[in-house]
């Protein structure tokens, strides 16, 4: 890699499925072993632009569970999300994932356990992503957020009034309080001069004092909350009844998924963050009132794993107010779905950050179910603003 820039993608969450697939997707593209399909900086309007080559991305990142990264390849495999022979190739393969991952302490984030404030919290994780950065000499790190979801903590309410970075790192400095880890990790990412991605549903860099401190920084990000599945199709089918001025009475949806965030949502708080993330679409792009009944449930099926079943059901009137409706199942698998949207994001953010961009990255709205600063939701929209944008470049 001598004489081109390296880039380092520090995941969190870095043993779960979703950085598993991350971590061997790009180990399988750099050796030209599987197919580009659901990658968008592969297509047309992407390969004319100087992205980040896959064999340029250097990859670490931390987690509160142990594990290795053969354990998550062996997962894949069970789940047939990875095919055995792909699984082979990677086990003759010199994996640094592992030498690159930390295991951090759960205490570090109930900071009553040490007596040591958030602050300290976020020096620690600044360490082990400054170690990481000065191991490889890489030129750029962009911290990637695919923790599970975390529940709604008061401090939400309390972001709000603080609306500087000045007075957030005052109450970094001073607070035990529970937050939102992935408050921490971005707070940690700017701070030690790293993009960051919100890949999850949880409260990060979206509060006013994260963002200034990311333009204060010169620093880009995006988020929140990955697009997959039954939201995506929403954002899509959604402006059809829209344009064509079908009214619709009722948008009811159940989602069903066994994996690690299914079971973080188990807990009421945690589901409360990924319903409210779920349900924007919708009211977003069809007029509502009242009348209009969007509705979301999620229930945890440990028997699915890492497949996720939706079905929804669409009651909508017609002309005459005659009834109709319509309903779908989605059944995808959320790793193969959301591990290319995360290589995107990082080969689109890179890029940005390359041009000298800071700040919210509006332009990745439809990567994520809650987009920063956009408010619309409809996914033809987002991805025509987001083609007029590299067009421009």
């Amino acid at each position: 890699m001598e004489g081109k820039e390296t880039v380092g993608v520090w995941l969190v969450g870095a043993r779960g499925t979703i950085s598993s697939a991350v971590i061997c997707g790009l180990e399988l593209l750099k050796r030209g072993a599987i197919a580009k399909t659901g990658l968008f900086t592969e297509t047309l309007v992407g390969v004319s632009h100087n992205f980040v080559e896959y064999s340029e991305i250097v990859v670490g990142g931390c987690d509160l569970i142990e594990s290795d990264t053969r354990s998550g390849v062996r997962s894949l495999v069970q789940q047939n999300i990875l095919p055995w022979q792909h699984a082979e190739l990677l086990s003759t393969i010199e994996w640094k994932a592992d030498d690159n991952i930390v295991t951090l302490d759960k205490r570090c984030f109930s900071n009553g356990s040490f007596n040591k404030t958030l602050q300290h919290t976020i020096s620690l994780i600044r360490g082990h992503i400054a170690h990481f950065k000065a191991t490889y000499r890489l030129d750029r790190v962009i911290v990637v957020d695919c923790s599970s979801t975390s529940p709604v903590f008061t401090f939400t309410e309390i972001a709000a009034g603080l609306s500087t970075w000045s007075q957030l790192d005052d109450y970094f400095s001073n607070s035990f309080d529970d937050v939102s880890h992935s408050l921490l990790y971005a707070a940690s990412a700017f701070n030690e001069g790293c993009a960051y991605i919100n890949f999850t549903p949880n409260v990060a860099s979206e509060i006013p004092a994260l963002k200034e401190l990311a333009v204060i920084k010169g620093i880009p990000h995006a988020g929140k909350d990955g697009k997959t599945g039954e939201t995506l199709v929403k954002s899509v089918l959604a402006p059809l009844f829209l344009h064509r001025n079908l009214e619709v009475m009722s948008w009811q949806g159940y989602n069903m998924l066994g994996n690690a965030d299914g079971k973080s949502l188990s807990d009421p708080r945690a589901k409360e963050s990924k319903i409210s993330s779920k349900s924007q679409s919708l009211t977003s792009i069809l007029p509502h009132d009242d009348k209009l009944h969007a509705n979301v449930s999620i229930d945890y099926v440990p028997s699915l794993g890492d497949w996720k079943v939706a079905w929804d059901f669409v009651h909508f009137k017609g002309f005459f107010d005659t009834a109709m409706s319509m309903d779908f199942t989605w059944r995808g698998c959320d790793t193969a779905l959301a591990a290319p949207l995360v290589i995107d994001l990082v080969r689109l953010v890179d890029l940005d950050w390359r041009k000298g961009k800071d700040g919210v990255l509006k332009h990745l709205a439809a990567f994520f179910k809650s987009p920063t600063d956009f408010s619309c939701h409809d996914f033809h929209q987002q991805m025509q603003y987001l083609h007029n944008y590299l067009r421009s470049y």
